[in-house]
């Protein structure tokens, strides 16, 4: 399940669920392998002016991120990491446009330009739905 509070978004990939993480690797390799900023990588998903690759490479370095830096278990070949390769079978099982038209692949993306910002709001919020602790006046004198 994505954890909200580290930018983490959830995608759905021949019928699995996975979790892609923003950390500073991922989104590093992302605009070296693609010689693209991140804003100008958004564009593109937002124009549907995507390739297979790009979508492979968006996605893996997510899957990476989100494990820790090392690829995620498979869940086809049982106890075996996820290959690079099988990424991109999923994509073409799914259908690139299907992928693409995943809003949270995008959100992903942004999550990383938006940094703590984005973290930290989403951290008050879960604050205010706790309860507000009293805290004791004559603990404050001492």
């Amino acid at each position: 399940m994505a954890n909200k509070l580290r930018g983490e978004v959830e995608i759905e990939l021949a019928g699995e669920k996975w979790d892609l993480r923003p950390t500073f690797e991922a989104l590093s390799n992302i605009e070296s392998k693609l010689l693209k900023s991140i804003p100008d990588i958004v564009q593109e998903l937002r124009r549907g002016d995507i390739r297979f690759m790009t979508a492979a490479i968006i996605i893996w370095e997510g899957l990476i991120g989100a494990n820790g830096g090392r690829p995620p278990l498979s869940k086809t070949r049982s106890g075996k990491s996820l290959r690079y390769e099988e990424v991109g079978e999923m994509i073409v099982s799914d259908g690139l446009v299907r992928v693409v038209a995943h809003e949270n692949i995008v959100l992903f993306l942004l999550h990383g330009l938006a940094g703590d910002q984005k973290m930290s709001e989403a951290r008050v919020k879960e604050s205010l739905d706790e309860p507000v602790k009293e805290e004791d006046p004559m603990k404050r004198a001492e």
